[in-house]
């Protein structure tokens, strides 16, 4: 989204998965949504990572990248 900061969707520094081990990577941006459809526009209503911690239900990470999801709204 314009204008907003955009946390690291590869953290091996952060991740939970990555605990005790030895970072090789600075966080970075790799994971993007992209839309191809843009005859009449968009919008994105709503932007959120997932997957950064540990589950309560079962105690695991979901894996090395961190998800991205989007509400995307295509204008008429």
């Amino acid at each position: 989204m314009k204008g907003t900061k955009l946390p690291p969707t590869l953290d091996c520094i952060n991740n939970p998965r990555w605990k005790g081990r030895e970072a090789t990577y600075a966080p970075e941006n790799f994971d993007r949504i992209y839309v191809m459809d843009v005859r009449n526009g968009y919008r994105f209503d709503r932007v959120e990572h997932f997957g950064t911690e540990v589950s309560p239900v079962n105690h695991l990470c979901p894996g090395d990248h961190y998800g991205v999801m989007a509400d995307v709204e295509f204008l008429k």
